[in-house]
């Protein structure tokens, strides 16, 4: 027979014994080994209320651990938004920080046509100065 086998019969026969026991004591209207089954109550009285009294502080404790393991996962996936929020956030300051400089690169630089338009008219002779080389220039010195 396997051990779950026995472990059913004994406490079938455990059952049916106290079943008879209490029986036998409502007939004759006294409890059977009273004095040992009074301090047994007892102790087992004291052990239920201690187990209780446990049981009351380890469910605030439980509690009260539930409430921050659930605060500390709501502040881990808030941290985690924010992060993927500064992530994209540098990247489009990155992007624009490119674009401005382009644009500014664009409106700044001009094109070589535009360089000697410039450097000819900074450059350019008065009407004076251009009398004086024109008739440098018609008398040959």
């Amino acid at each position: 027979m396997s051990t779950l086998g026995i472990c059913f019969l004994l406490s079938a026969l455990a059952v049916v014994s106290l079943a008879f026991l209490f029986k036998k004591e409502e007939e004759r209207g006294i409890r059977f080994g009273e004095g040992m089954r009074r301090r047994a109550d007892a102790i087992t009285l004291r052990v239920l209320s201690r187990v209780q009294r446990g049981m009351q502080s380890l469910g605030r404790s439980i509690t009260r651990q539930m409430v921050h393991f659930t605060l500390h996962t709501i502040l881990l996936f808030v941290l985690s938004a924010i992060k993927k929020i500064e992530k994209s956030l540098r990247s489009m300051i990155v992007t624009n920080k490119t674009i401005a400089r382009n644009v500014e690169r664009d409106n700044t630089a001009l094109t070589k046509l535009e360089e000697v338009a410039l450097h000819k008219a900074a450059n350019a002779l008065s009407e004076e100065e251009k009398k004086e080389h024109r008739e440098k220039t018609l008398n040959g010195l």
